[in-house]
């Protein structure tokens, strides 16, 4: 009768155990595979993920104390606006120095508030999006300065490079009306200051069919709401403050990437 031999120590898995414990070469995983070969890879190429991704998401926000002077600019503006037209409105056909100033007022204030919507992406992450706002600054640039030049022009003429100045801002203020629909559509701001936005973007139309003093006195009002709805709403949601939790939320990721996070006690 023959002794069985002892088991060998060197025993190698096979069968299923090998695939339970052997990493996949290739092809689609779960998450928690992803998660754990993420988990294996060097801390600098982790923290270099991160830290792009924190500086992305940064360069994209806003302190809470500039979109709350962003929200002052554009409720000052429309109220200056509203107030020389009707001060001083205008009268056959003659524009008034002080409205041609007082426009520059309500334009600075729509150059802030579209900054404010770049700022929280209230009108989406796509190209689109982001062309749509960058096209929409152009159009601001060039009607602040035809709003610079006109009042150096003898009577206000309008001609020749002055002319496609000036067109410029029926043109930003068409593309003021695309952007709220978009910020509405996108919900990414309350309800109220989404259409409040919206509300403001359409006083054009309502001077092509109101008279000068209604359309002052919507300008008075709508725009002043609005900017009261950006300090009170968006400021507090979308704003970065110092020190805040979401500040260190971004400081504690950095420290976890590059691997100098504190251990736990």
């Amino acid at each position: 009768m023959t002794l069985a031999e002892p088991a060998s120590a060197d025993v190698r898995p096979t069968g299923d155990l090998v695939a339970e414990i052997s990493p996949p070469r290739g092809g689609p995983s779960d998450p928690d595979r992803e998660g754990r070969r993420t988990a294996g890879e060097p801390g600098t190429l982790v923290a270099a993920r991160r830290h792009a991704a924190v500086a992305n998401e940064k360069e994209q926000q806003m302190g809470s104390a500039t979109i709350r002077a962003c929200g002052a600019a554009v409720a000052l503006g429309g109220v200056i606006w509203g107030t020389a037209g009707l001060i001083a409105p205008t009268t056959d056909g003659v524009v008034r120095p002080v409205e041609v100033w007082a426009s520059g007022a309500f334009l600075l204030g729509v150059i802030a508030l579209v900054s404010v919507v770049r700022a929280t992406r209230a009108t989406g992450d796509g190209r689109w999006a982001g062309g749509l706002l960058a096209a929409e600054l152009v159009m601001l640039a060039l009607a602040a300065l035809s709003t610079v030049i006109t009042p150096t022009s003898p009577d206000y003429e309008l001609a020749g490079a002055l002319l496609v100045l000036d067109t410029a801002w029926p043109l930003s203020m068409l593309g003021l009306v695309a952007i709220a629909g978009a910020v509405v559509a996108r919900r990414r701001w309350p309800a109220r200051t989404r259409w409040l936005m919206l509300a403001t973007s359409l006083w054009l139309p309502v001077g092509f069919v109101a008279p000068d003093a209604v359309t002052s006195v919507y300008l008075i009002v709508v725009p002043l709401l609005l900017g009261a709805a950006i300090i009170g709403e968006v400021a507090p949601r979308h704003g970065r403050t110092p020190g805040s939790g979401h500040d260190e939320q971004h400081r504690a990721e950095g420290s976890r990437g590059s691997g100098l996070e504190k251990p736990l006690l």
